[in-house]
């Protein structure tokens, strides 16, 4: 959908018909005519899908409806009807709602044979989908077809089984809904909190986490585990975050047909994983076989993408990320070389500046320059990087960004401004509070660059130094560096400067 601009009227139905996409657009205007919708409605929607800006008077003049109020509220019926019936064979929820319409014309009529055996085969779909909202709903149907020749006692052990199932029912559909809710409220208060100091930030996370752990050790759904278990692992960067992620592992092996049921889930559990095995430096046969799954993932979850267009590109760019990673933590220079194009290609063609998979690209792309020893070329992507709004929101991740700025400022010659990028970054992370180890080793390297100048025998002996406490917090795990590591492995740059 393109880009508004910021003074510009906003119509909620011109928002929508943009929304759509190509195939989306295309089933609406078979389906308006094949129900015969009025040439004024289709018309609209032509016109509307022609306005990159909405114009009320251009749209009035083109189509030749005087009064648009009308023909939008039929425009806006007739789409939705159409969207709900193009989704009923990809979308779980909405073959529910149509299978529940069935059964409620069935006994409407009459046919409470009929209904019982739509029934059944709508509920077997409910229980395998963990749609429990609409399994509930189904179980009160079921209630409606009993067979009115039934014996007293009969009755009463039937409508007994249905209570029973359906208390057990509600209690997993608000355990399910529940679990949702914390996973979104852990996530919205680490992006957008508004704390006042680290202090709060903390303690908000530890309650929040605390409640969430509550709920998953009494969860019975796998949605509901799924869903807690992908919210706390946010929550961590160490031994316990890597804990559930082999929990989440677990419940996808376990039953396979969770990846078609919960296939956003399951990508961001993937991208996730890949992410901590490279900041915990495990990019090897575990990170491999994640890659492997999510490429055959992007191949075969055909009817997500097409549910979902958006998260294709998304994910595309998150598996090239961590095989960019890969690449380069296992010394596959030639197949860095390669994947290094195709990222340059990428973000050259789509120009994604938004998203949050666009900085990942990008970062990683800037680190793999680094080790070519295209320090020029790096740079140029650094300056790119920071026109990034996604940038913004991953400060670990920005001041990575900003130490390679440094020291390839350093190795193209320009010393003076290496010792500026330098000191900058110094005082940030200074201002931050980040007086961990990782960043005090940092600091002392960045604070060298100012005193080095011409690179000679003495500036690489203090460089060996300085890697050998990097290696040292490498193996005690520590969790900035494992979250820089992770992205832009500084252990290798230190490694390239010494070369």
């Amino acid at each position: 959908m393109p880009e508004q601009p910021f003074n510009c009227i906003m119509d909620p139905l011109h928002s929508i018909v943009l929304s759509l996409t190509p195939n989306e657009k295309r089933y609406f205007k078979m389906f308006a005519k094949t129900f015969k919708s009025s040439s004024q409605v289709i018309r609209l929607f032509e016109e509307l899908n022609k306005q990159e800006v909405y114009d009320d008077s251009s749209l009035s003049e083109k189509t030749g409806i005087k009064n648009l109020i009308p023909a939008k509220i039929a425009l806006r019926k007739i789409l939705f009807k159409a969207m709900r019936n193009y989704r009923e064979d990809i979308d779980i929820n909405q073959e529910l709602r149509d299978d529940i319409s069935n059964i409620d014309f069935l006994l409407r009529k009459g046919l409470k044979e009929e209904a019982a055996k739509e029934i059944r085969k709508a509920v077997k779909t409910a229980e395998q989908g963990e749609a429990y909202s609409s399994l509930s709903e189904l179980i009160s149907y079921s209630a409606m077809a009993v067979d009115k020749h039934m014996k007293a006692d009969g009755i009463s052990q039937y409508f007994q089984s249905l209570l029973l199932r359906n208390e057990e029912t509600l209690a997993l559909q608000k355990e399910v809904q529940q679990a949702v809710l914390y996973q979104q409220y852990l996530g919205f208060f680490m992006r957008h909190g508004n704390y006042e100091s680290p202090h709060e930030f903390s303690n908000g996370i530890k309650a929040i986490s605390s409640e969430i752990e509550l709920r998953l050790s009494v969860a019975k759904s796998n949605y509901a585990k799924i869903c807690l278990l992908t919210g706390l692992a946010s929550a961590h960067t160490d031994e316990k975050c890597l804990e559930m992620y082999q929990q989440i592992d677990a419940l996808f092996k376990e039953d396979p047909q969770n990846i078609e049921k919960h296939p956003n889930h399951y990508f961001i559990f993937l991208t996730n994983y890949l992410t901590l095995t490279a900041g915990k430096n495990e990019f090897g046969p575990i990170a491999k076989r994640l890659i492997h799954e999510m490429e055959i993932a992007i191949k075969t979850l055909t009817v997500f993408f097409t549910n979902y267009p958006g998260r294709l590109p998304y994910f595309k760019r998150r598996l090239l990320g961590n095989k960019l990673t890969y690449a380069k933590a296992n010394s596959e220079w030639d197949e860095m070389d390669a994947l290094v194009t195709e990222a340059k290609q990428n973000m050259t063609d789509q120009g994604y500046k938004k998203e949050v998979t666009s900085a990942l690209v990008v970062a990683s792309l800037i680190s793999c320059l680094f080790d070519q020893k295209k320090y020029a070329e790096c740079l140029d992507w650094i300056s790119c990087y920071y026109t990034l709004p996604s940038a913004k929101t991953l400060k670990p991740l920005m001041l990575c960004v900003r130490f390679f700025e440094a020291i390839a400022f350093y190795f193209s010659g320009d010393y003076n401004l290496s010792g500026v990028k330098a000191n900058n970054l110094v005082k940030t992370i200074l201002e931050q509070d980040m007086h961990d180890e990782y960043h005090k080793t940092l600091c002392t390297l960045l604070r060298r660059l100012n005193h080095w100048g011409i690179p000679n025998t003495n500036t690489r002996i203090e460089i060996s130094d300085i890697k050998v406490k990097f290696e040292v917090l490498a193996n005690n795990n520590d969790s900035y560096y494992s979250m820089y590591k992770g992205f832009l492995e500084p252990d290798r740059v230190l490694a390239s400067i010494l070369d």
